[in-house]
């Protein structure tokens, strides 16, 4: 087994959470390990190990599944594994036309989902009628309603969530009045922000990765050392803030919003000022015209040469794509984007792996009931200097 700084303990006595969050990391990232794994992969002494696991399992977030014999005398080493009961976290994707509803639980799996229509509310009714979902969510799961309950994870699509200053009122006065409401703490975010915490949360993604997201917008952010890039204002740091960036990209992402576009194969000619860039891979002495069915080829080119540069600044080689779309033309993006990235890699700079997220088509669902969790069980720095997390 590896040793990892980001599960680096203490055995200070105040620092006793973060050693807890850093045991149930582990134990997220490898499934299963025994106590001697612990104790090693913490750097914390087998005494405080044993405390912090037998107060894990008296609250019921962690599992005994088994024995191994570790080669060295005595009785077997106890495995040990989330308990998926543990836990649970409520995820709503919150769009202009309604939300999906999901509940997860302790190891990452959606539980049970549905979809609500809002319709045009003011804030304070949306929120009355979210209420009313969850609670009929959670009747047939009464041990999510008890103190397990990490909360509720409120995510926006991006390109709402950054319109108009009424706008971004409407979802904090939504976040407000449903955490009055449902008793519960309630994190707001925006849903590509929230998608990349959840890959290093859930689905053991390496610590340092670029996370493209692909919806009616596009969005890049940046995961170093398990944290989000942010700018000096505490945003995320963004790819398409850089500027001029977004306006090359405008009728690009239209096309991606537009049924009537994903319904078209490549190459199939329609009328649309969406034809920004011609195609560099085209029969000799004719430039291709991308149409609307070839938005996957024109976006991954266009993201590719800023992406490029970005990636070689940062040092990384991992890019995880994840998105709204359907999934056959999310494939061909991430194609055209590994062929890219990859016929400018060479000896000083390593291939690109550009990937699917593993968090699958509930991504969104995952992605926002992962906020609550990550607070309440992510080893977070900011467990060691801010006393509303002792």
């Amino acid at each position: 087994m590896t040793e990892d700084s980001h599960t680096r303990g203490s055995n200070s006595a105040h620092v006793r959470r973060f050693n807890e969050c850093a045991v149930l990391h582990l134990l997220r990232e490898r499934g299963k390990a025994s106590k001697a794994d612990l104790a090693r992969a913490t750097h914390l002494t087998n005494a405080a190990i044993g405390g912090i696991i037998r107060a894990l399992a008296d609250d019921g977030l962690i599992d005994e599944v088994g024995r191994v014999r570790d080669g060295s005398r005595g009785q077997p080493a106890t495995l040990l594994t989330l308990a998926p009961d543990g836990a649970y976290g409520i995820g709503i994707h919150l769009d202009l036309e309604g939300a999906d509803i999901g509940l997860i639980d302790f190891s990452g799996q959606l539980v049970e989902q549905r979809r609500c229509d809002v319709g045009i509310a003011s804030a304070r009714d949306t929120a009355h009628r979210l209420h009313r979902e969850i609670r009929a969510l959670l009747a047939p799961h009464p041990a999510a309603t008890t103190a397990r309950l990490a909360g509720i994870g409120l995510t926006c699509r991006s390109r709402e969530a950054q319109g108009s200053d009424s706008t971004a009122a409407f979802f904090e006065q939504v976040r407000e009045t449903l955490e009055q409401e449902s008793g519960h703490p309630v994190q707001l975010g925006r849903d590509h922000e929230a998608a990349a915490l959840a890959e290093g949360f859930y689905a053991r993604a390496p610590r340092n990765f670029a996370h493209l997201h692909v919806s009616s917008s596009i969005s890049c952010t940046f995961v170093l050392e398990g944290q989000l890039l942010r700018d000096a204002s505490g945003m995320a740091a963004d790819l398409a803030d850089l500027p001029g960036f977004t306006a090359g990209l405008e009728a690009v992402a239209e096309q991606v919003a537009r049924p009537d576009a994903r319904a078209m194969a490549p190459g199939t000619a329609a009328s649309s000022r969406a034809s920004v860039a011609p195609d560099p891979v085209a029969t000799p002495g004719h430039a291709a015209v991308p149409t609307l069915g070839d938005w996957p080829e024109v976006l991954a080119r266009e993201v590719a040469q800023p992406l490029d540069a970005l990636l070689a600044m940062f040092k990384l080689d991992v890019v995880i794509v994840s998105g709204t779309v359907p999934r056959p033309e999310l494939d061909r993006f991430i194609r055209v984007m590994s062929s890219v990235l990859g016929g400018q890699s060479d000896f000083v700079t390593p291939r690109k792996d550009v990937r699917h997220s593993r968090l699958g088509e509930a991504a969104p669902l995952i992605a926002a009931a992962t906020l609550p969790l990550r607070v309440r069980y992510a080893p977070r720095p900011e467990l060691l200097t801010d006393l509303k997390f002792a």
